[in-house]
């Protein structure tokens, strides 16, 4: 479940992924008069000890319904090495409905290995339940190996101020 406030310029998340086990809390902040955004997130799982990331995101428009975002994230890690990824997301959105690919490509930044480490596929659908409020189901797969393949449903509620 993520819940998200938005004001003006500002997002803030609260994550709960029982299923994963673990609680995300971040905060957004769009940069004026471009299509960039930064953000931090403090990750806390159980199975290890917490994570601090900061992103930054750029979003473009590249057909009529097909955009690419890219992100760009540092991961602070206390119980395995610090990361780079790098995360292009391509997202096709046909009315409310949507459907995205985000592979992820990581630097080690202790061993300088880099490596593809996982694809993120979602497809849902916006449900705007008022101006203000919104509802999105999401179902997601995350293709890492026949063994570690990941399925999970979540549903966002954004409300903006």
């Amino acid at each position: 479940v993520n819940l998200k406030l938005k004001t003006e310029h500002y997002e803030f998340t609260l994550r709960d992924s029982a299923g994963l086990n673990e609680q995300h809390y971040r905060v957004r902040r769009e940069i004026a008069h471009t299509p960039v955004t930064a953000e931090y997130r403090h990750v806390i799982r159980s199975s290890r000890l917490a994570e601090n990331w900061i992103r930054l995101n750029h979003k473009q428009s590249l057909f009529e319904n097909l955009s690419l975002r890219t992100a760009y994230e540092y991961r602070f890690r206390q119980s395995r090495n610090d990361i780079f990824r790098f995360r292009p997301q391509f997202t096709y959105k046909l009315g409310n409905a949507f459907v995205s690919a985000e592979p992820h490509f990581q630097y080690d930044m202790e061993t300088g290995e880099t490596e593809y480490k996982q694809t993120q596929l979602k497809t849902g659908y916006k449900f705007k339940v008022a101006k203000n409020f919104e509802i999105k189901p999401v179902y997601n797969y995350w293709v890492k190996d026949s063994s570690k393949n990941v399925t999970f449903f979540a549903i966002d509620f954004k409300y903006s101020l």
